[in-house]
């Protein structure tokens, strides 16, 4: 009975083990695949033989990712949707059984419960646009240092880390993309092993 428990906490683990290092790596499959979309229609929109594709794609053709973006369905759409339509008309839309509306809908409610428990997880995960930005944070001016010889290793920063830098495994400057520079690492280490370099 031991071995059976100790087997599976050693397959659950590697399990979480595993989804921790695929779930960061979705949102530059949605930000490659944006871009595929949106080269492939410019260069046929260049050709004047864009309209197959366009007709296939439907509204994803318009903006691939922001149509299902909880971004754009809660700044945009929802309001869009309030002040534009009586209320008949979005009772109607809410008793109706349109798809598209409830996948963003859905999308969105999602995207709320798993934030409640994971922080910042849409821009961590899933935005196409955190991707893009990981690229250009490694070129930023302001830069987070680790001095190794204040830092004890005891990985208080990473408990604090919003986006779960593994700091402990830098070398001098932080060069992770998904450090956001908040600087919260550096005002909770005790030791002063973090400090902010250009």
């Amino acid at each position: 009975r031991q071995m059976c428990i100790r087997d599976s906490s050693k397959s659950t683990n590697w399990v979480v083990i595993k989804l921790r290092d695929f779930l960061p790596r979705i949102k530059y499959y949605i930000l490659y695949t944006t871009l595929f979309f949106c080269s492939w229609i410019f260069i046929l929109t260049l050709t004047g033989t864009e309209e197959a594709l366009v007709e296939a794609l439907g509204v994803f053709s318009e903006a691939p990712w922001a149509v299902i973006s909880p971004v754009i369905t809660l700044e945009t759409f929802l309001p869009n949707l309030v002040m534009n339509h009586n209320l008949e008309e979005i009772a109607s839309l809410l008793y109706s059984l349109d798809l598209f509306f409830w996948m963003r809908i859905s999308f969105l409610v999602v995207i709320f419960v798993v934030s409640a428990y994971v922080p910042r997880a849409y821009c961590r995960w899933i935005c196409p646009m955190g991707a893009l930005m990981s690229y250009f944070n490694k070129y930023s001016i302001i830069r987070v240092k680790k001095n190794p010889l204040k830092c004890k290793n005891c990985r208080l920063c990473e408990r604090y880390c919003p986006t779960e830098v593994k700091i402990s495994k830098e070398k001098g400057e932080i060069s992770s993309g998904e450090c956001i520079l908040c600087l919260r690492c550096i005002s909770v280490c005790e030791e002063g092993g973090l400090e902010i370099g250009a």
